[in-house]
């Protein structure tokens, strides 16, 4: 067999035969494997959330954010609190991890079947992993895994990713879309290279820094024929995911009017699970099968089933299949699959203009936002060196421009003298003033984004609202800042106006410092128990930078208030299926599901 024949076969051959072998898993073991992942997902991540939430308290934060991060750490009971919760995640991912290659290995070395066998493997695996080396190990398999979008083996850390907000900043330009690129192609081969150090310390039972060693050397000799393998075992679980979840979800679109909603989506959730589990199943099967190669053990064939298997099999289907509902029971949320839909009035706001006509943030963004009939259209305002105000987000125009220089250290004529590029578009930067007059002209209100740099003249608030109050177009327009001194000044300068408050990264509740009318909260951050508790303030939540069908569903069901997205027409769209009055609407329970699927 030549060498590019050898390499492609092999890897179809094993992911043949996983699929094959964890179907022929001894029910034991998969009771085993449901139980552990249930218990990761049921108890140990609420258990984390509530211990973070009380160190928070603890701290005197309501609502963190990169700004005051550092406050967990001023004091010993929210660091102490911290610290627990960051060991209880990295242990739960461990045990399940660990339990996942322990069956794998016992599966494919053929031994008998025994729980007390799988529980003493599983122990030694993380007497193992306990050396001091594995806090890198903890960090490539909590934290950088699942944000190269392999999260099967850490599911309480599967919602950490790029936020969508700092991809579209570098997506901007060509050079920077390319270095974005490159640098997830870096951690996708940081990861690929790391891949068999827990696997090769679950099977040969050495230290991970000897582990760490063999990782490295195997995946350079035989690098190629194991991508060709987690990349097919990637794509078939991927398709059977999305497969299976679209089932689900035309079932339940089919079912809804004819079983109990609660009944459908504790169904369909155990479905989604089941599915997680298999997927984290296949992979650890195959990952084990490669450790066992490179390690010189017998055997990657799974053992061929007999007749007596078959009760057995018989219990795992019954069993999983119980314990799989006792998931969805307990996980399901009401209304979580839009049942019982939330109707939406929200309104769609145009991302800096509409960057597909103009470069953001410039007249000519702003004028092709406008045939889409946008609520408002949001526009970044900053101050320039010499006191004046232009329409520009970025604050340093390298980007755009091609220029290293910050606006701050810019005059207004030198700023508004600058051609700007995006999109096979250009344009120059207006100033405050030419904007607003233009979006006046054409019957236009703005979010108003003021961009705070920390080197803006003293008063520039009041020097901004005196401005915009000369030309008219002060209380015409809507006003919001990631800045709270700013949020303040302006409310309390001018209490008549609508002001928000703008947050980024965020976990906990709505802040309650500031009395704004809306948070406008970044997508990565949201939560529907934010949405509900701004609405129990009777405060707004606009949600920023919505570009997915999917998202835009699902939010406008959640309750959102406003979608801040560059994709005017589909949001729309949405919002003219999702409005007052509007009931469920067919493939509701399907984007739920995807939404909460692994491999989202």
């Amino acid at each position: 067999m030549s060498l590019p024949t050898a390499v492609f076969r092999d890897p179809v051959r094993m992911l043949g035969l996983g699929i094959r072998g964890i179907g022929r898993i001894p029910a034991r073991y998969a009771l085993v494997l449901a139980a552990v992942y249930a218990l990761v997902i049921m108890v140990i991540g609420p258990l984390a959330r509530l211990l973070a939430l009380t160190a928070m308290a603890k701290a005197g934060i309501r609502t963190l954010t990169l700004d005051n991060a550092t406050q967990l750490f001023s004091s010993p009971v929210p660091l102490i609190l911290i610290g627990i919760t960051v060991a209880i995640v990295v242990c739960a991912t461990f045990v399940l991890t660990a339990t996942l290659f322990v069956v794998a290995d016992l599966h494919l070395s053929q031994a008998r079947p025994s729980v007390f066998l799988l529980v003493t493997r599983v122990a030694a695996a993380l007497g193992a992993l306990s050396r001091p080396e594995s806090v890198l190990l903890a960090l490539t398999a909590c934290v950088l895994a699942p944000v190269a979008g392999f999260a099967l083996f850490s599911p309480l850390t599967s919602g950490l990713a790029l936020p969508p907000f700092i991809g579209r900043e570098f997506a901007k330009t060509g050079p920077g879309s390319l270095g974005l690129h490159l640098a997830g192609a870096l951690l996708v081969y940081l990861c690929f290279r790391t891949a068999l150090i827990i696997p090769l310390t679950v099977v040969t039972g050495r230290r991970p820094s000897r582990t760490f060693v063999t990782s490295l050397a195997a995946t350079h000799r035989d690098g190629l024929r194991m991508a060709i393998l987690l990349g097919l075992g990637y794509t078939v679980t991927w398709l059977a995911s999305r497969l299976a979840t679209t089932l689900l979800g035309l079932a339940v679109d089919g079912l809804s009017g004819a079983v109990d909603a609660g009944m459908l989506e504790a169904g369909a959730r155990s479905g989604t699970g089941f599915m997680a589990l298999a997927s984290s199943t296949l992979f650890g099967y195959l990952i084990v099968a490669q450790a066992r190669r490179v390690a010189g053990l017998a055997s990657v064939e799974p053992p061929v089933s007999t007749l007596k298997a078959r009760p057995r099999r018989r219990a795992l289907v019954i069993g999983t299949a119980a314990l799989g509902l006792l998931t969805g029971v307990v996980t399901a949320q009401p209304g979580a699959l839009a049942l019982t839909p939330t109707s939406s009035d929200a309104l769609v706001i145009a991302h800096r203009g509409y960057d597909s006509g103009g470069v953001e943030n410039t007249i000519g963004a702003l004028e092709a936002a406008v045939p889409f009939n946008p609520d408002l259209v949001e526009v970044d305002i900053q101050q320039t060196g010499d006191g004046g105000f232009v329409a520009s987000h970025d604050t340093n125009l390298f980007v755009l421009a091609g220029l290293n220089r910050n606006i701050y250290e810019m005059t207004t004529a030198e700023v508004t003298s600058t051609t700007v590029r995006m999109t096979g578009n250009s344009d120059r930067i207006p100033t405050m003033t030419d904007y607003v007059r233009r979006a006046q002209e054409l019957g236009q209100p703005l979010l108003i984004e003021l961009k705070v740099t920390g080197h803006e003249k003293p008063g520039f608030v009041r020097d901004l609202l005196a401005e915009l109050e000369r030309v008219d177009a002060l209380e015409s327009n809507v006003y919001h800042s990631l800045s709270e001194s700013t949020v303040s000044q302006i409310t309390r300068l001018h209490p008549e106006l609508r002001v928000g408050l703008t947050l980024g990264l965020l976990f906990g509740a709505p802040p309650l410092a500031l009395d704004v009318d809306f948070y406008t909260i970044e997508q990565s951050s949201y939560t529907t128990e934010f949405i509900d508790a701004a609405h129990t303030l009777g405060r707004e939540v606009y949600v920023w930078t919505v570009n997915g069908d999917l998202g835009m569903r699902r939010f406008l069901r959640d309750g959102a208030d406003g979608l801040v997205t560059d994709r005017l027409g589909r949001a729309n769209h949405y919002r003219g299926l999702i409005g007052p009055g509007a009931d469920y609407v067919p493939g509701d329970a399907r984007d739920a599901l995807i939404a909460d699927d692994i491999w989202r």
